[in-house]
């Protein structure tokens, strides 16, 4: 009896360890679409992003199709890793064949910094950089009163 008692309390004293530290784990995460929206709202208020390129870049990391009709390809840019030879030439495209869905930004690791910079509300860059020296760039564009992404550098060696 006493045995069982010391058993009995426990499992009891574990379970509310676990569901205490599952509370506190769970409680800092967000999801996706959360940190997507937080990043972005705080970039918005400091570096005057438009109120349509929000909803867009929301949209754009949320549905595939979309984010299809949304590239202008061939789409120039640079692969991963790319050599100098391929820098120099500037004639890298991607194509819709070889296209992999862009998802929404996440940085609760704190190993990147983001940087949002607005044209004319009409040209907005986004340059993305790690920690390590590595970095990546999209450029959106509105026409005809959409946005469009229509350069795309993937994560390379940059020099900032």
């Amino acid at each position: 009896m006493k045995y069982a008692i010391g058993f009995l309390i426990g499992v009891v004293a574990t379970s509310i360890f676990f569901t205490i530290k599952l509370k506190r784990i769970t409680a800092g995460t967000m999801t996706e679409e959360q940190t997507s929206i937080n990043a972005i709202e705080n970039n918005d208020a400091e570096q005057g992003l438009p109120e349509d390129f929000e909803a867009f870049y929301l949209k754009f990391h949320e549905d595939s199709l979309f984010q299809i009709n949304h590239i202008l390809f061939p789409l120039r840019g640079l692969p991963n890793n790319a050599d100098s030879l391929v820098k120099v030439s500037k004639n890298f495209h991607w194509d819709l064949e070889s296209w992999r869905m862009h998802k929404p930004f996440d940085n609760r690791s704190g190993s990147f910094r983001r940087n949002f910079s607005n044209l004319n509300n009409e040209l907005i860059t986004e340059d993305i950089y790690m920690k390590e020296g590595f970095g990546m760039s999209r450029r959106f564009m509105k026409t005809n009163n959409d946005w469009y992404l229509i350069y795309y550098s993937a994560m390379n060696k940059i020099e900032e």
